[in-house]
């Protein structure tokens, strides 16, 4: 991903892949509390099952060409 945007902002290189490694850290900053949330609620054989398949979802739907 981080490639890509470096090619899109050829220009600015240094501010794309800052907010790419700054998307990917928030993005794993938000999912600590519905994780734990889930290992609570549910324990570590579901919490693993749903974000694993979300993640897998996500990749699927949501990845570039």
């Amino acid at each position: 991903m981080r490639g890509n945007a470096l090619k899109w902002f050829a220009d600015r290189r240094g501010l794309a892949a800052g907010l790419t490694a700054a998307g990917f850290g928030a993005g794993a900053a938000a999912t600590v509390v519905p994780i734990i949330s889930v290992i609570k609620n549910y324990g570590y054989d579901r919490a693993f099952l749903v974000f694993g398949l979300a993640q897998a979802w996500s990749s699927s739907c949501c990845r570039s060409s």
